[in-house]
């Protein structure tokens, strides 16, 4: 059940000048009156959070391009025969030239970007200050960072060198070169500094706290030691992590399924195991839903109209099956099997595995994770919050970074955290070596937290071999899709395709390529 704090977002029907993708005409809220109020800087607040919780990010399509394109998923959208739909070919195979949806994930994440410019650079801070209102334009001024490096950081892994907007952009400031990663980073860990600083919790406790801020410093040290084992940010993201796990307070819900399930009886889950959270209403008075829990639906699950636009690849679900007979994540994560509401309501729908003979659709169990629970259910619009930050994601994280600084008891003490919630015992890769854990723990990732978002960072963040080691040669070689079906991912097992990084980044959309003069 939906906790009664909502962060009630602000919609806002300003367009954007140049396609609607940079700056805004009026610039947003961007004058020093609107950020001297407390009342009103927390409203331009939750404007910045209003777009990042946009159809085209965090609502959806953030949803539905990285996941499939994380290499363990599959869509039917656009699908109307046996050949792969669009987008399969596309993001489902890696083939991110051909994708259509990028260019609209860039440009919100750039819109967010500009709300965030424009409260950095409009609000007066002062750290020391007892003075409440003060205070409130701190921990604003702190959420702002915050976000900004966040989605900074999710830029730079998925394209690499962009465009490093910091200030209010204007016409004379519209035509930017990219930056090196180089130079991205070194913002992000500035911005996450000064969120550090600024968070004090004063704006409402539905919003991140200076947790979040420090789990996005580890994350970043994470991303920064790549596949080095030796590398001294291991250490930096070993500090961070356990600043959250030593003072943050939070803790694992005791039912894995209550995470997902907004018919649940939990009360507790934007403070317990909630670090970051996107809230949602479908509220009349406050339309603001996360659309993903249309979208990804099963169709015909409900009476209702839903997509069923994502489902999970047979080699990662196989993976999660035979790693773990019986886990009960798996009937919270997939389904194969229901009674239909709507089209051919009383009919059974059956998919793999309950459905050996596969085709098109029926070949791939749906994502079950974010779907409508309640098949009685009459509302299109989910009322589920979406959790980018939870602390079973901290617990794996500091497994692995602790398996990497060679504190073996520590590291199998937090994965062991993770699996007794599900009543399971770490598997003998976790005491068989560092190397045997490196590779359980970066499949742990992928059962506990498959299509949370972090899939596509977490399978390419060791380096191209590794995800062609681990996800690319899996799939391409795994169980047959029985022709009519089979797509395979782009570089195959061809020794010498080896060296094509085109799947580990997407391409700069042709939109800001033909907007922006300084980019070729």
């Amino acid at each position: 059940m939906k906790i009664s704090k909502y962060i009630y977002l602000f919609v806002f029907s300003i367009c954007f000048t140049l396609s609607c993708d940079l700056e805004e005409e009026p610039p947003y809220l961007a004058n020093e009156n609107v950020f001297s109020s407390a009342s009103d800087a927390v409203k331009a607040l939750d404007g910045i959070y209003a777009s990042m919780n946009g159809y085209d990010y965090y609502a959806n399509m953030y949803h539905f391009l990285f996941n499939v394109s994380s290499g363990l998923g599959w869509t039917k959208r656009g699908q109307t025969g046996a050949a792969p739909s669009p987008d399969n070919l596309a993001e489902g195979s890696l083939n991110f030239g051909a994708s259509r949806n990028i260019e609209r994930v860039w440009i919100q994440v750039y819109r967010a970007i500009g709300r965030a410019n424009d409260a950095i650079s409009s609000i007066t801070v002062d750290p020391l200050s007892e003075d409440d209102n003060q205070r409130i334009l701190n921990d604003v001024a702190g959420q702002a960072y915050f976000l900004r490096a966040h989605m900074y950081f999710n830029l730079v892994r998925a394209w690499g060198e962009v465009p490093l907007r910091v200030q209010p952009t204007s016409m004379s400031t519209i035509h930017l070169a990219v930056s090196s990663e180089e130079d991205i980073y070194t913002q992000i860990l500035s911005d996450v500094n000064s969120a550090i600083a600024l968070m004090n919790a004063s704006s409402g406790n539905h919003y991140p706290k200076i947790y979040a801020a420090y789990m996005l410093l580890s994350k970043i040290h994470m991303q920064l030691a790549g596949n080095d084992n030796s590398s001294e940010h291991w250490q930096k993201a070993y500090d961070a992590a356990k600043m959250v796990y030593d003072e943050g307070g939070y803790a694992l819900v005791s039912n894995y399924a209550d995470l997902f399930d907004e018919s649940s009886d939990l009360e507790i889950g934007n403070e317990i195991e909630s670090i970051f959270e996107i809230q949602s209403s479908n509220l009349s008075q406050h339309p603001v839903s996360t659309d993903f829990v249309r979208a990804f639906t099963a169709s015909n699950y409900l009476a209702v109209q839903t997509f069923g636009w994502l489902m999970v690849n047979v080699d990662t679900y196989e993976s999660h099956n035979m790693t773990y007979p019986g886990d009960s994540r798996m009937d919270v994560t997939y389904i194969s099997e229901f009674i239909k509401k709507r089209a051919g309501a009383g009919n059974p729908w059956k998919g793999y595995p309950a459905r050996t003979n596969r085709s098109k659709w029926n070949a791939f169990p749906y994502f079950h994770k974010f779907a409508q629970k309640d098949q009685e259910s009459a509302v299109l619009y989910g009322n589920q919050n979406f959790i980018v930050y939870r602390y079973a994601d901290l617990l794996l994280m500091l497994a692995e970074i602790s398996n990497e600084l060679g504190l073996a008891g520590e590291a199998l003490d937090y994965a062991t955290q993770v699996l007794s919630r599900s009543n399971l015992t770490p598997h003998s890769g976790y005491t068989s070596g560092q190397d045997a854990f490196r590779d359980a723990i970066m499949r742990e990732y992928k059962y506990e937290l498959l299509f949370e978002g972090e899939d596509w960072f977490n399978n390419r963040r060791r380096g191209l071999q590794w995800f062609l080691d681990k996800t690319v040669i899996p799939h391409n070689t795994g169980i047959d899709d029985q022709g009519n079906v089979l797509y395979t991912f782009k570089n195959g097992i061809d020794n010498e395709m080896r060296t094509d990084a085109s799947i580990m980044k997407f391409p700069i959309p042709l939109v800001e390529i033909n907007n922006n003069q300084e980019i070729n």
